[in-house]
């Protein structure tokens, strides 16, 4: 049988182990636990074993008995085996007494559970994320109830480069949405990213960023960018969706290729990822720009006033990160084949080569007309998806072999 969640908890915590499987049961949620799912006469090492293999998760209750406990050990380390890197985000800590937490455990994200009021709080969130990790293992025709038709398109990533025109095109696309009459929300990673760094220095860590005199900080651990993006998706998309039509993330990272492995596939199904390719060059002298700016609105501010918050559509990326594109020319490539290849509802390479503004914002508008706003405003069959998917797969591979990539 297979389970969504196996409950690892120690004797002296079996109350709120019991509370907690009825409570998820009750919600339709699979749930392994000893005493209830092991007969009389079973022996117990198998049908645990047998259970950590059917698993989709393992919830361990943490607390001082759990720390110290040997069998409890042996199991989370059983499943440390399948996720090492928490990519499937097979162990779930829930916090129920305040402990040391095992060393496999500290770097993950646990829920805060050590009273009703607390527990209250975080079950709805626990419940979606248990839902939502279902999905992923179902064909992708599951994901949308049997039916042969995607929902109208909910989300749109915007990457690339740092200056590339991201903010531009984001706001043409609301603008374009609106002239429809749909609603769109424009957010952003640099948000997540600054509230990060502003964490890590007030806990003193600093290992993910440095302090930058016109930028606020520099990102020097480039995972810093991967916990920004699984925040997006774990407050912006997991949850639903929003109050608007339409939710438009811009973010901006150096690599690809790990980020987006971390969202569900539902997650992805109902975004596009629209590439704004502009050359390196380019964006370094429109970042200059930004930083001058940057610099006199930082001379002209109130001394006390954070700046940086107020004003964070002109935050300034140091000049040594583009530094990492110039040592990685064949980086842009790869990263490209890495966007063209997830299972996003869309994926488009948009140029942006010209230092004409009025040229961009008219060249947006038309491509946002004719290749977004179709899949926001209706339906789509999934034979459609499937040819359009395919389609563009193979305008990618052919302009990769006209290049010699």
């Amino acid at each position: 049988m297979q389970y969504d969640v196996f409950i690892s908890y120690s004797s002296a915590d079996r109350d709120f182990a019991d509370a907690l499987q009825r409570r998820l049961s009750s919600d339709g949620v699979s749930v392994f636990i000893d005493t209830v799912n092991i007969g009389w006469g079973e022996s117990i090492p198998r049908a645990i074993s047998e259970a950590l293999d059917n698993s989709r998760h393992i919830v361990c209750l943490l607390t001082p008995d759990y720390a110290r406990s040997r069998w409890a050990e042996i199991e989370r380390y059983s499943i440390s085996v399948d996720d090492p890197d928490a990519n499937l985000r097979k162990l779930l800590p829930i916090l129920v007494r305040d402990t040391d937490r095992p060393r496999l455990l500290k770097p993950l994200k646990y829920m805060d559970c050590r009273s009703q009021e607390k527990f209250e709080r975080e079950y709805p969130q626990m419940l979606r994320s248990i839902r939502s990790a279902r999905g992923e293992h179902k064909l992708s025709i599951d994901l949308f109830g049997g039916s042969d038709l995607l929902a109208p398109l909910h989300y749109v990533f915007i990457v690339g480069r740092p200056a590339s025109g991201k903010s531009t095109f984001a706001q043409i696309l609301r603008a374009r949405l609106a002239a429809t009459g749909r609603s769109a929300e424009l957010r952003s990673d640099y948000s997540f990213l600054q509230a990060l760094f502003r964490l890590d220095m007030a806990r003193g860590r600093f290992d993910r960023f440095e302090r930058h005199p016109t930028s606020e900080f520099k990102v020097v651990d480039n995972t810093a960018y991967d916990e920004a993006l699984r925040m997006v998706h774990d407050e912006i998309i997991l949850p639903g969706k929003g109050n608007a039509d339409v939710t438009v993330i811009e973010f901006s990272r150096p690599a690809y290729d790990t980020a987006f492995l971390y969202y569900t596939l539902k997650g992805l199904t109902s975004s596009a990822i629209i590439h704004i390719d502009a050359p390196l060059d380019l964006c370094i002298a429109r970042n200059e720009h930004r930083r001058v700016l940057l610099q006199a609105k930082l001379e002209g501010a109130d001394p006390n006033a954070d700046v940086f918050a107020e004003m964070p559509e002109l935050h300034y990326v140091p000049a040594p990160v583009f530094d990492r594109y110039r040592a990685t020319p064949s980086q842009s490539s790869e990263q490209a084949l890495v966007l063209a290849l997830m299972p996003s509802r869309a994926y488009f390479n948009f140029v942006n080569d010209s230092r004409d503004l009025p040229r961009f914002k008219t060249s947006s508008a038309d491509f946002i007309d004719n290749n977004l706003v179709p899949l926001v405003e209706k339906e789509e069959r999934l034979k459609d998806y499937y040819a359009r998917r395919l389609s563009a797969l193979a305008n990618f591979a052919s302009s990769a072999s006209h290049s010699g990539t």
